[in-house]
């Protein structure tokens, strides 16, 4: 909280909004709350478990003693595969992609409790810096809180409707093999 808004409730805003736009795409959401309660990082990775999610996207707002710190980040688990790695870099790249924000990149951690323990592709997004009065006046804008919503509801779809293919080859080298195999 910075005073005037509480980064729960801002929270829990951007994720009943995800929840409607994923569920127009086809998806199953569950969250772990859906009004003001206290819920333990235990209780959420036990949610998690309980429903046999496929997924888990924690959102958050972040803060900083430096009032000039900015932007959105997201945080991700080395374990699952590469599979955080890759759901990460989706929730920031599509995230950054919509609303033009600073990126302040993917961040590796092995303090996260709830990415770390959970088991399933994960990731935790920091979605603005409620320190800062800029991200701060942006988060409290519906419009840009629909842009953020946009860009995580772009990123579990193309995490799951993956658009690209990289193909590499060792060809030697040669004049007559790259042609061909091109």
């Amino acid at each position: 909280s910075n005073g005037e808004v509480e980064e729960k409730t801002v929270n829990l805003e951007l994720a009943l909004m995800l929840k409607d736009k994923l569920e127009e795409q086809g998806f199953e959401v569950l969250l772990t709350r859906i009004e003001d309660v206290e819920m333990s990082l235990v209780e959420r990775v036990q949610f998690a478990t309980e429903v046999n999610a496929d997924m888990l996207i924690s959102i958050h707002q972040n803060a900083s003693e430096y009032p000039s710190a900015e932007g959105i980040e997201t945080w991700y688990y080395e374990g699952g595969n590469g599979e955080n790695k890759r759901l990460a870099s989706l929730v920031q790249n599509y995230i950054i992609h919509n609303t033009d924000t600073k990126s302040r990149g993917i961040q590796l951690t092995e303090d996260l409790y709830i990415i770390r323990e959970c088991g399933i592709p994960a990731c935790l997004v920091e979605t603005g810096f409620l320190s800062n009065e800029n991200d701060m006046e942006k988060l409290m804008s519906e419009e840009y809180r629909d842009k953020i919503v946009k860009g995580l509801a772009d990123a579990v779809w193309y995490y799951y409707n993956p658009k690209k293919m990289y193909l590499t080859f060792d060809d030697g080298p040669s004049k007559e093999n790259t042609a061909r195999i091109l």
